[in-house]
């Protein structure tokens, strides 16, 4: 399944409304807020459709997950979206059984829950608590007041950067190796998004800039935030991969209207995350040309000086300016 899906749910009273974009939403927040409510809602309509006196308006079928033996009933929805309450006796969410299922979906799912689910790739942009007004109950995401110029959060832009990490050692950390590392400046590899948090903790006297992957980072922001709260100096950038942000550059022709409008091209049964999306589509673009990408080992030719310009000047200016001078 693919594309944005405006989703209205209605009784007479409560009305809810709201857009999916990708695959995966979170819904978190405070008790009373709605949350359970809607799910409810959406089980009565599950169980008894228009007896229910609730309204379902989008554009694919929308069930909640109610049963005991959830695996059962989830291999008999499919092209749908699936609401899940974790305080509706469902504690398998964060087992890794569930994130193999939505791994080999093709439905849409909203996860109603408090738990920070590490095995599944879901994005800072998708995990949103509800604000009701009366009847009236709006989605609200929680991180993108904080955020800006691709999800960066930096509360204290004029202090100097000293250390570098990303997620991996792949392609993204070898171009800013080589772009930023200096004897002022070490770039590290985590190895994983689990570990960023503690990597940020080898260094409380200094100031960190995270460069992950905003498509998956879901699951970790809450640690990493915490960590600013008590006194770690950190840059945080999310853009929504290192593919991404070569697409956003302006060295790749053609790719224009799939940053635009990146879910009504994402298939969600074939890419769990739009990380993998962007990935499989900087190497179609690229295969025959000079810039073929390759994940594993950065392309040289991306370090000559008109690539990195146009890759840096997708990179927010706190950042692009500590550009080590070659």
């Amino acid at each position: 399944m693919k594309g944005s899906k405006l989703i209205r749910i209605s009784n007479r009273f409560a009305k809810y409304m709201f857009e999916l974009r990708r695959n995966i939403t979170v819904v978190r927040g405070d008790s009373g807020t709605g949350k359970t409510t809607l799910f409810n809602m959406v089980a009565d309509y599950t169980r008894n459709k228009e007896q229910s006196g609730v309204n379902i308006s989008a554009p694919c079928p929308c069930v909640a997950l109610t049963d005991v033996n959830w695996e059962a009933q989830l291999r008999d929805i499919h092209e749908s979206v699936v609401f899940i309450d974790e305080d509706s006796n469902h504690n398998y969410l964060s087992s890794k059984d569930f994130a193999r299922a939505v791994q080999n979906s093709d439905n849409y799912y909203v996860l109603i829950t408090r738990e920070n689910l590490h095995d599944l790739p879901y994005s800072v942009e998708e995990i949103y608590e509800i604000k009701k007004s009366g009847k009236y109950h709006l989605f609200r995401n929680i991180y993108n007041s904080q955020f800006d110029n691709g999800y960066l959060h930096d509360e204290q832009p004029t202090q100097p950067f000293n250390v570098i990490v990303t997620e991996d050692a792949k392609s993204g950390f070898q171009f800013f190796q080589a772009v930023f590392e200096d004897n002022e400046t070490v770039c590290i590899p985590a190895g994983a998004n689990s570990n960023i948090h503690s990597v940020i903790r080898k260094d409380p006297e200094g100031k960190t800039v995270v460069i992950a992957d905003g498509a998956a980072f879901g699951s970790e922001i809450d640690r990493v935030l915490k960590l600013e709260k008590s006194g770690f100096r950190i840059c945080l950038y999310l853009p929504e991969s290192f593919e991404w942000i070569i697409l956003r550059s302006g060295l790749i022709d053609g790719v224009e209207d799939i940053l635009a409008s990146p879910s009504e091209y994402i298939e969600s049964q074939k890419y769990l995350s739009w990380e993998r999306y962007f990935t499989a589509l900087l190497t179609e673009q690229t295969q025959d040309g000079y810039l073929a990408y390759r994940k594993a080992k950065l392309n040289e030719n991306y370090l000559n000086d008109n690539e990195v310009g146009a890759i840096l000047s997708v990179l927010p200016e706190v950042i692009r300016r500590k550009r080590k001078t070659i």
